[in-house]
């Protein structure tokens, strides 16, 4: 349906026989049959539906790569239960499960639902804190590899969230600064926070220097 281009798509009401039977006899005109009812819908919204869930589908897959170590030959259950409620239920407290080696027993913790980013902050309620020391960390990975492009995109994208307050972005940031940090980034990972951020925020796309710099980085 999202392929086609020559028309809108009519989608059939629920119960359009009834509905209709109830129009034709509210109108008063006795000659009057109503013989379809339908909701058009445009080939570009449908589009829109289509490229939402392909987003959905790669964080859930960046989200899953980034809770299992590359070793791991199964996916534990709890990874991939994680990663679904965080990226298609909308759950966004964070919950992190960490293990005793010695006693091999689980502990969960739940962290607030308040979604601050920075150093070490407490009793912030409803603000957007963009770690810039998480920031830092990846500008000089970048400047020592060489990415002085990559680098600016991404000191002016921290910039951007920041000022937008929107803490689900701030939190993909912060996701792709600590996988930036690592020895062997995966781009799978990058690619998913980078597409995340450009549907939280669309209009960071009108910006070339950062849809260059950070394309290159995830791509």
């Amino acid at each position: 349906m999202a392929a086609r281009s020559d028309s809108p798509v009519k989608f059939t009401l629920p119960g359009a026989p009834v509905i209709a039977a109830e129009l034709d006899r509210a109108s008063g005109q006795p000659f009057q049959h109503t013989h379809s009812l339908y909701w058009s819908v445009s080939t570009s919204s449908i589009r829109g539906v289509v490229e939402k869930v392909r987003t959905a589908l790669a964080e859930l897959a960046g989200e899953i790569l980034a809770r299992v170590s590359p070793d791991q030959e199964e996916l534990p259950k709890e990874a991939v239960d994680q990663a679904v409620t965080f990226i298609i239920t909308g759950e966004r407290a964070r919950v992190d499960v960490t293990s005793s080696q010695a006693t091999g027993k689980a502990t969960i913790v739940q962290l607030s639902e308040e979604s601050v980013m920075g150093d070490n902050f407490s009793n912030v309620s409803g603000s957007t804190i963009v770690n810039r020391s998480l920031v830092a960390n990846s500008l000089n990975h970048l400047q020592q590899a060489g990415s002085a492009e990559s680098a600016e995109a991404l000191r002016e994208l921290a910039d951007v969230i920041e000022e937008s307050g929107s803490r689900e972005a701030a939190e993909c940031l912060d996701n792709l600064n600590e996988e930036l940090a690592k020895d062997a980034p995966r781009k799978a990972v990058l690619r998913a926070m980078w597409e995340r951020i450009l549907v939280i925020l669309p209009y960071v796309a009108n910006s070339a220097a950062i849809a260059t710099g950070i394309g290159n980085l995830v791509n």
